[in-house]
């Protein structure tokens, strides 16, 4: 009887300890992927902000913060490669590897001649923009695979609470017969 109820407790352990590893590894995937999304938001402010503004130490200041947020991605998205991503996200991020690939010397280009007070970049300036735009759907597609994978863990792991109280309920349905048994076989 003791050793029932010590499996079933490392049962319950083991269990318990799953659901937190799945949860916290697809809540920090989620949590990566919206520090991306949201650095990738900040560029297109400073972007704009660096094409109105008038002041050159103004300007100055946006561009050094217009490239601390594409530091701050670039080592995001090496943290969630790190992690176990599944073929959809593997996919996904090898777009965005792509695209922030293509992305990064036409917008240096564009910042560098903002910078210089060149004037007539407004077709450049859009091209910075549409590509700024499509490295954005594809940070909402991976923040979407993010939160799909989270409800999954969850589910995942409802299914193996689930499975535990059936095999709780099975070990407290032996406990009793195995008890049965030894009373009918004591009052003989």
């Amino acid at each position: 009887m003791i050793a029932i109820l010590a499996i079933d407790f490392g049962q319950m352990a083991a269990v318990r300890q799953d659901i937190g590893l799945i949860l916290d590894q697809q809540h920090r995937k989620a949590e990566l992927v919206a520090d991306m999304r949201f650095a990738i938001q900040q560029r297109q402010v400073l972007l704009r902000d660096l094409a109105l503004s008038e002041d050159p130490f103004e300007r100055d200041a946006v561009a050094m913060r217009f490239h601390h947020y594409a530091l701050k991605f670039l080592t995001t998205r090496e943290q969630l490669q790190a992690f176990h991503l599944t073929l959809e996200e593997q996919a996904t991020l090898g777009k965005l590897n792509s695209l922030t690939a293509s992305a990064y010397p036409v917008q240096n280009e564009l910042v560098d001649r903002l910078l210089s007070e060149e004037t007539g970049l407004r077709q450049q300036m859009q091209e910075g923009m549409l590509v700024q735009d499509e490295i954005m759907v594809e940070l909402n597609h991976l923040m979407g695979l993010a939160k799909r994978a989270s409800w999954k863990g969850l589910g995942d792991a409802l299914a193996v609470t689930d499975k535990a109280r059936w095999f709780k309920l099975s070990i407290g349905g032996v406990a009793t017969v195995l008890a049965l048994l030894i009373a009918v076989y004591v009052s003989r």
